[in-house]
């Protein structure tokens, strides 16, 4: 292992767990990215053409800046896995892990070794996650899928936009995100299960289906429990009045009245005597009802006052009040740095680039690892060595075409 390598493996409550990461794209990748935060040794195992996702756009120094942010962390090395050679690497890795991560679809996953029981048979103890678009079952179950269309099949478009508009896809990538941060979550469950006797290998099935459908699940427990049909209401709720996007003097803003207390509180602060004096308004339902009329009368007022203006009524006031901030606003906002969730991105000290680490912070005081993402099959000799592969034979498996 590398000096690079050390510095990931040893710090983090994950140091010294191993695992292979053989997903592409955004939610497996995902999953290994914060293992390696916590100190596991991910090892990014692509085909010799390499992961998809590095021929994406904008690109950073000959790869896609989104492979090179998923894929921090990590070594790597290439594997073919069509070929004999590549299918006795590929015990000996296995044999050797903690945790396999694989996006292949079901029947891909057959051709290519990658089956819950293939590797079981390599190492009855092994972690393996699969994460797909449809889930392991059903008679989609070899589909291929992305974050857009599984965010139309859940009903996340069709629940997006405003209520006269077309359906649209919510702005960032919420399927694949959260796909990965479950396979993350449910990974960790395996491997204490694991740690305390209490399992040996464990089969995590994620699927950006499974997860549209728990970002959905409020509003299919209100359609199953109250009858209530979502509805799209551009930026705001169906079920609450107001709680959208304003347009201030200066800009957007989000003002939320979540409860009939902080409706006359906002009418107070506001000084929308008219509407507080209406028993129409008074309570949710009534609201609800008059919305286009309430919506339209706050925005009246809210437009001859800037944005500075408003939150410094509305926050003494106890409502729910945000600028609608741009990125490159966010990334700079003081709140922001102070949580420290800006990290340097490894290889790109000398241009000042900074990127989402680690969402959570800890009473220890873990380092971020700044290893920067692998090139193809950098590290593929050093991985091979550490399982005892001798020079000679490496040379001897390129020829071959297993690297």
């Amino acid at each position: 292992m590398n000096e690079d390598a050390e510095t990931t493996a040893s710090f983090g409550p994950l140091s010294g767990v191993k695992v292979l990461d053989f997903s592409r794209v955004v939610a497996g990748p995902l999953c290994g990215l914060y293992l390696a935060d916590l100190g596991a040794d991910v090892i990014k195992i692509e085909a010799p053409g390499g992961d998809e996702n590095r021929r994406w756009e904008p690109s950073f120094d000959g790869s896609s800046a989104g492979f090179v942010y998923m894929n921090r962390g990590k070594r790597g090395m290439t594997l073919n896995l069509k070929s004999p050679a590549g299918q006795n690497i590929l015990a000996d890795l296995v044999a050797a892990a903690d945790v396999v991560i694989d996006s292949y679809l079901p029947s891909d996953a057959e051709v290519l070794g990658l089956t819950h029981d293939a590797l079981v048979a390599m190492n009855p103890e092994i972690v393996h996650v699969s994460v797909t678009a449809y889930g392991g079952q059903g008679p989609m179950r070899n589909n291929p899928g992305y974050d857009l269309l599984l965010q139309a099949f859940s009903g996340i478009m069709q629940t997006t936009g405003e209520a006269d508009g077309p359906p649209l896809r919510a702005g960032a990538s919420v399927v694949d995100i959260s796909t990965g941060m479950l396979a993350f979550g449910y990974t960790l469950s395996a491997l204490y299960a694991r740690a305390t006797g209490r399992a040996t290998g464990e089969h995590v099935q994620v699927s950006l289906l499974q997860s549209g459908m728990a970002l959905v699940s409020t509003h299919i427990a209100n359609l199953a429990i109250g009858g209530a049909e979502p509805k799209r209401q551009g930026s705001g709720l169906w079920s609450l009045v107001p709680y959208q996007a304003f347009e201030a003097a200066d800009g957007w803003i989000l003002i939320g009245v979540t409860n009939d207390d902080a409706w006359v509180r906002f009418c107070a602060a506001m000084e929308l005597t008219d509407l507080a004096a209406n028993e129409e308004y008074a309570h949710a339902r009534g609201r609800i009802e008059h919305r286009a009329e309430v919506v339209s009368r706050i925005q009246e007022v809210v437009a001859n006052s800037t944005i500075a203006e408003l939150i410094k009524v509305l926050e003494p006031a106890r409502i729910p009040v945000s600028p609608i901030n741009t990125i490159r606003e966010v990334v700079q906002h003081e709140q922001v740095l102070a949580s420290g969730i800006m990290v340097p991105l490894g290889g790109a000290e000398d241009r000042d680039i900074q990127v989402v680490g680690r969402p959570v912070r800890f009473a220890n005081p873990y380092d971020q690892p700044s290893v920067p993402a692998p090139r193809l099959g950098e590290h593929t000799t050093e991985i091979l060595a550490d399982l005892g592969y001798s020079a000679d034979k490496i040379s001897e498996l390129v020829d071959q075409g297993a690297l």
